[in-house]
């Protein structure tokens, strides 16, 4: 399906919940170029100046009342929050869904969703960390949705996640910036928003605040500048056929998991199960035996016959769509969840799949192809308040030079050859680094 390019597609939103035209001094020299504007921040002043520094100001609407008053108002385009009945005037729109309510197959060119978890490291409230049953730390992520969002919807499609941040926390700069670079890793936009201590200290020139977003915006203008690198598909031996009907629009469930050992990952949606063998296709887990049809089950069938290792889940799960606000797996799921991660974990086993991280607890990493399949890029970010040092990273293929990005600049690895492919040596990631190899 082809759609018209929307006028949104280039935006780098933010919610600002001001109308202080002081405010838009912040912004100036900053990736940030669409402002998420709700409605008791709809005066005609603020607007025009937005749109005098070459902003764009869109109009939050999520009332049947704020849909009434945005038809009288000049706007560059309307967000939509939940199902309320708007006039959009010829304006573009941007709904903000649910995600059980996420139609893949209808898509619009920019979609979102606010239920998003908050990224970091989940601690015990005496200070422990908390381990997932794959024994590494509880990463919080929304890595494993978006990944999924990446392989089902259509390429032109831009995606915003659209979350705030936790209500009554102050959220220092490495938080804000996680959630952006997490949504960037899998070619997705996170919807910025501030908390309303930090937005506070910021907004009254507060040194700590303002050094943390010129830190944040500098971590910003890197992702927009990589930006090529998320929207590259992910690169894996390992593929993994899901849907939106066996749980992959939840958090927290076997793409999660998976991505907490690193083990690379690529998703194929059950209706996209044809496209799913590819010569790197080493294993093909099916864990949507239910959503699949006739047809698709007997191509599983020719493609276990012809040498792919296809493992179709032994246990009994469906997973379903979120609903009634609830996108991660509720409580008498999780033992089913553990139990099937277990047989997972067990089939798996301890393969490369094309990259092998090691001396990163507490990261995620990704694994993405150049479309003409000449290069490969590794996303590790970091979601622990400390640097971590000392990681190897160990690639599948014939590589010969290898680039480390981040927000600081760039630098050569040194890439050392070995029986199965590469090894690179990185001495230290503070937040995050992009390693480019070809």
């Amino acid at each position: 399906m082809s759609m018209a390019v929307s006028p949104l597609a280039d935006c780098v939103p933010a919610r600002w919940d001001s109308a202080d035209v002081k405010t838009l001094q912040l912004l100036e020299n900053t990736p940030v170029n669409c402002l998420l504007l709700e409605p008791a921040y709809w005066e005609r002043g603020f607007v025009e100046a937005a749109r005098g520094r070459g902003l764009r100001a869109l109009a939050v609407v999520a009332t049947a009342g704020a849909a009434e008053r945005v038809a009288r108002m000049e706007f560059d385009g309307l967000v939509v929050e939940g199902a309320v009945a708007v006039e959009a005037g010829g304006r573009p729109v941007v709904r903000i869904q649910p995600r059980g309510e996420l139609d893949f197959g209808r898509p619009s060119p920019v979609m979102g969703t606010a239920q998003g978890l908050w990224p970091g490291i989940h601690s015990e409230e005496k200070g422990g960390v908390v381990s997932l049953p794959t024994s590494a730390p509880w990463v919080v992520t929304n890595g494993g949705f978006l990944r999924f969002v990446q392989a089902a919807a259509p390429a032109e499609t831009r995606f915003w996640l659209a979350m705030r941040p936790p209500e009554g926390e102050v959220v220092r700069g490495r938080g804000y910036i996680r959630a952006l670079a997490e949504a960037a890793m899998s070619g997705a936009r996170w919807v910025l928003a501030l908390d309303a201590g930090f937005r506070a200290g910021l907004f009254a020139g507060d040194g700590r605040p303002g050094l943390e977003w010129a830190e944040m915006m500098e971590h910003l203008r890197f992702l927009e500048r990589t930006r090529e690198y998320g929207a590259w598909p992910d690169r894996s031996g390992l593929v993994l056929v899901q849907d939106a009907e066996s749980g992959a629009l939840y958090s927290g469930g076997f793409a999660d998991m998976l991505g907490a050992r690193h083990v690379p990952l690529r998703i194929a949606p059950a209706r996209g199960v044809a496209g799913a063998a590819r010569p790197a296709t080493e294993v093909l887990l099916n864990v949507s035996p239910p959503s699949l049809t006739a047809e698709e089950k007997a191509l599983l069938l020719g493609l276990a016959k012809r040498g792919l290792t296809v493992l179709n889940a032994p246990f009994d799960w469906s997973g379903g769509r979120p609903k009634e606000g609830v996108f991660v797996f509720p409580e008498d799921e999780v033992k089913g969840l553990s139990d099937a991660w277990r047989e997972i974990n067990n089939m798996v086993g301890r393969r490369n799949f094309g990259l092998r991280v090691f001396g990163a607890p507490g990261m995620i990493s990704t694994l993405k192809t150049s479309p003409d399949g000449l290069r490969r890029a590794m996303h590790l970010l970091n979601y622990t308040d400390y640097p971590v040092q000392n990681i190897s990273l160990h690639v599948s293929g014939k590589f010969t030079r290898a680039r480390i990005l981040t927000p600081d600049g760039e630098k050569a690895a040194e890439v050392y050859q070995g029986e199965d492919g590469i090894e690179i040596e990185i001495e230290k990631v503070d937040q995050m680094a992009i390693v480019v190899i070809e």
